[in-house]
């Protein structure tokens, strides 16, 4: 349920409140519960990147961070060549908050690029 309400437009309170949910979920549900979900979450979370909100697009950004212990997934490493760029812009942005997540979320989205599991 939460998977589907991400990619609404809608009050960023909210989306903070599904985004925090689900992180929550992921980080102590076992892997297996989550991959057949992986997919649709990185669809989901990536127009949250460029919400007006910069509390959203750091929450965004962190939960694709979190994503990245599902190395085997080759949308996720989809993902990262896809906002790599974005993520390296925003490292010299303005919001503190934008620039940590950006970072939380790069430190291992380097291994996954040049991973062969990925």
């Amino acid at each position: 349920m939460l998977v589907g309400l991400l990619g609404m437009k809608g009050d960023p309170v909210l989306t903070l409140g599904m985004l925090s949910c689900l992180q929550k979920n992921i980080l102590e549900a076992p892997a297996e519960t989550i991959q057949p979900f992986l997919d649709a979450i990185l669809t989901r979370i990536q127009p949250l990147f460029g919400a007006e909100s910069e509390q959203v697009q750091a929450a965004a950004f962190k939960m694709l961070g979190v994503l990245t212990k599902f190395v085997g997934s080759s949308n996720l490493q989809q993902q990262i060549h896809a906002n790599l760029m974005c993520m390296l812009l925003h490292l010299g942005g303005k919001s503190e908050e934008v620039i940590n997540s950006c970072a939380f979320t790069l430190c291992p989205s380097f291994s996954i690029i040049g991973s062969a599991k990925a």
